[in-house]
Formats: C-alpha cells, structure tokens, sequence
C-alpha cells in the first residue's frame, strides 16, 4: 500500500517568540489538518522514508534507538494494548486483527507484515511477505508500524515517575540510553528555560489521563534533512557534518524542525504515553509568506543566549538572519 497524501503542516511559531512551557491542546484542537489533527498516529507519503530511517537505526546498535528499564509486564500489556486498539480504530484500512483460541494476528499491510501476540499483548512472532526482521518485543515491532517514535513513563504513587521506555529513532541530539530511568524533571535539566514546568513535572504527568489525550510541538532549526540526530555519529559519517547545524550562508540550506507530541494515558493505568512525530519543512518554501516569515524571524531574535547555545545555532544566528530576510 503507497500513500500519497502530504504530510500535515504545523506552525507553532504564531506568536513570534521562543517559549518553553507545556502549551498542551486537547487533541479535538483544529490546527487546520482536516481529519490529520484529530489523530494520534499521523500517515502519509513520508511513510516510507520514516520506515527507511527505523531500519537503518537497526542496522548498527539497536540499544542506541530502543532501551527499556523498570518497565514492568502490567505496563508494558497496557501500553502494547492502547497502541494496537488506537491503530485499528484509527486506521482499519491499514492494521486489521484477527483473533485466534489464545492469541491474535494485527496484519500491517502499509509494511506486509503479520504481528502474533498472545492474551498479554506479548510479540510471539512476525510474518513478514518480504524480509525477516528480528523485533525484540512488541513496542519494537509497533513502532516499525508507525512514522512516530514511541516514549512511556510510569508514575507511582509517592510522587515520583521515570522513563521506562523509548524507541526513538528520530532523536534531536539526544540519546535514548541518556535518559532512561531519569525523571521527566532530570531528563530535562538541560535545556534552558524549563525550571517552572519540571518542577510541576510529576502533578503535570499524573494530570494527563483528566480530559486527554493532549498534543504540544516543539520546535528547532536545522541544516539537513535527517530524522535521526542521534548524538553518535553513524559508522563511517563525519560528526560535524552529522549534527545539522552548521549553516553556510554561501550554499544556504535551513529547515524548520517540529515536533508533534501526543500524551496519552490508557485508562486505569498508571503510565503516560508519548509518540513523538518529527516533521521537516523547508524553510526556503516560506519565501512570500507575508505572515509566517515574519513569525520566524522574531522567533529567532527572541532566543535567549542559552536557548541559542544549546541548540548551537548561537554563532549562524545572525547568517541565517540575514539569509532569511532576502526570502521575502
């Protein structure tokens, strides 16, 4: 099955700042997608090149994409359970189940592959009509199923929570074996500006299953067109090149990064949900637009120093300022 209809848009730079805060949306919120916004799982035409990316990260170290930690059975049938249930109800032209004596198949037919999972949501085995691929468990096999990367933390009840969970191969400069086990509150520490929301963190997580699922964006720069920044460098790729941040005003190339983050907690559970979806848009596209561009100009003058360094955009802040203002 090929699907040939475009990718969502969004622009979550209306304001003209640079805020960092938790700005979640119910997910009934009209971001001007049609059907696309009231969607957890997001398909389209990038499907394939998002498929690409998952099974290139397999090919070298897997545990760089996909580590778990603390993430106990109940958790995981729950988080297996809401994920199969969202895609057949969502998407029944693409993921179909079939239920057997003990067991169930969840035929993907975007990737021609059949799921087997018993009673607890556990991956038995795989079919595959073209390649035999060795998932290491259900949310491995799940998130090869869907463009997003898959994040789970679970909460307890004297006030703490950690990351038990993440499959992450579109990473923004950071690595999944970094923070896992962390604290929502920990595996934020570094990025400036977010003190208020990480010390709510915790009240905020265990608030989510109240009115959701929410969606929030985040939102950066870069100067390539590659999902996964993780970090390390690929075997063989040169590290200044790989990181995507090193604009060359000679041969400008710019692309606004954004990140579409849906929170779901799956009733009578105490986990939280992320899948994490990474949209690339071409900043040259924007030229003319009398309302975005200017939008994304203030933006970037309105990061602070830190927020600037941390994204390493601090020494081409002006370059890119100066290339963008030729565009309009």
């Amino acid at each position: 099955m090929r699907l040939k209809n475009d990718p969502a848009f969004y622009f979550p730079l209306e304001s003209g700042r640079y805020e960092v805060s938790a700005g979640l949306k119910r997910l009934s919120t009209d971001f001007g997608n049609g059907p696309f916004d009231q969607q957890i799982f997001q398909f389209d035409k990038t499907f394939l090149q998002c498929r690409e990316n998952k099974l290139t990260c397999r090919q070298g170290r897997l545990s760089k994409f996909y580590i778990e930690k603390d993430f106990t059975s109940d958790a995981q049938q729950s988080v297996n359970q809401y994920l199969i249930e969202q895609l057949c109800l969502e998407h029944p032209d693409k993921f179909r189940r079939y239920s057997h004596a003990d067991s169930f198949t969840l035929a993907c037919l975007l990737t021609d592959e059949n799921l087997y999972f018993d009673e607890q949501y556990r991956l038995i085995k795989t079919e595959d009509a073209k390649t035999s691929i060795a998932y290491t468990s259900a949310i491995d096999a799940i998130a090869n199923q869907v463009q997003e990367d898959i994040s789970v933390v679970q909460l307890s009840a004297d006030g703490h929570d950690y990351i038990a969970a993440l499959h992450l191969c579109s990473p923004n400069h950071w690595s999944a074996a970094a923070k896992i086990g962390q604290s929502f509150m920990a595996a934020h520490q570094a990025v400036p500006h977010m003190e208020k929301l990480t010390q709510q963190s915790h009240k905020l997580l265990a608030s989510l299953s109240k009115g959701g699922p929410y969606v929030r964006f985040a939102w950066g720069l870069t100067t390539d067109r590659h999902l996964n920044h993780h970090p390390e460098a690929p075997a063989g790729g040169r590290a200044a090149a790989w990181h995507g941040r090193q604009f060359d005003a000679n041969q400008p190339e710019l692309y606004l990064r954004v990140e579409r983050q849906m929170l779901a907690v799956p009733k009578g559970s105490n986990i939280v949900i992320f899948l994490i979806r990474t949209y690339l848009y071409d900043v040259y596209s924007l030229q003319n637009d009398r309302q975005r561009l200017p939008q994304l100009v203030s933006a970037i003058q309105s990061m602070s120093s830190e927020s600037l360094g941390y994204k390493k955009l601090l020494q081409s802040k002006i370059d890119i300022l100066n290339w963008i203002q030729t565009l309009s």
